[in-house]
């Protein structure tokens, strides 16, 4: 086969199994690259176990231009349905709390005095942005492992 006809039938090959190739790397790239240091700076900042674990990214894609494009979602919430992963990450204000199938509220004092309420006010959340902040400064690092993993893609295709 001439080489002309060899490249043009490579590029057609890898033009189909792109599709194929970044449905099965993109995920990959975006849980350790994005999703590992997002759960490692949260661990860090003190959030719950169950906000860690709800967290991932979800409808992740490529654009035309090889971008990568995904939403975090941290969708923890309380009995009543108050998103606590949001609260963790935008903050709260001073706000009201008070049992919901209990009489009362109990709470550790001082490291082992038990202390009951029933309905006390509690400060606010400082927001921590650790999604925010992470996404912003992982997502490049992330591109750059994709554009290397589409590159060598790209170089096996053609040279075969």
């Amino acid at each position: 086969m001439p080489d002309d006809m060899k490249l043009v039938f490579n590029l057609t090959r890898f033009e189909m199994q792109y599709p194929q190739f970044i449905q099965s790397i993109a995920p990959k790239i975006a849980d350790e690259e994005i999703l590992n240091p997002i759960k490692s700076r949260m661990r860090d900042f003190g959030y719950s176990q169950k906000i860690i674990d709800s967290t991932r990214i979800e409808n992740l894609q490529i654009s035309n231009l090889g971008q990568i494009e995904f939403d975090v979602v941290s969708d923890y919430k309380s009995e009543l349905g108050f998103d606590v992963a949001e609260a963790r990450e935008k903050g709260t204000s001073r706000h009201f709390i008070k049992p919901i199938n209990a009489k009362a509220l109990s709470f550790i004092v001082g490291g082992f005095i038990r202390g009951f309420s029933k309905g006390h006010w509690v400060k606010g959340i400082t927001a921590s942005n650790v999604i925010e902040k992470t996404v912003a400064e992982f997502t490049p690092i992330a591109q750059i492992k994709l554009n290397e993993e589409t590159d060598l893609f790209l170089q096996r295709s053609i040279e075969q």
